[in-house]
């Protein structure tokens, strides 16, 4: 390596090789639980939700969110699941009692 530069924005960096250079990105991983939801960011599009099982107290009703954004943040409340990414928002209904 021969250098490493911060960019404009501090989540990125650049390594700097007699190959060339790598642009390396800092990535923060939200997550959230509140009421009787349990909610990760698994990736930069993916979130896993956790909804419990009111059936059964030991078990949750789980699925994977793949949304057509970057996620820069996650919110829920009531029923609602809520995703943004500066831009847009997106906003989504989840029963807990007949799973999402």
């Amino acid at each position: 390596m021969i250098n490493t530069e911060w960019g404009s924005n501090s989540n990125i960096m650049a390594a700097i090789y007699p190959q060339g250079i790598t642009i390396l990105n800092h990535t923060l991983l939200k997550k959230k639980m509140k009421d009787n939801f349990k909610m990760i960011q698994i990736s930069n599009k993916s979130v896993e939700v956790r909804v419990r099982n009111d059936q059964a107290g030991n078990s949750d009703f789980q699925i994977i969110m793949t949304l057509g954004m970057n996620i820069k943040g996650i919110d829920c409340c009531g029923n609602n699941t809520l995703f943004w990414n500066g831009k847009f928002a997106q906003l989504y209904d989840v029963k807990g009692s007949s799973g999402p």
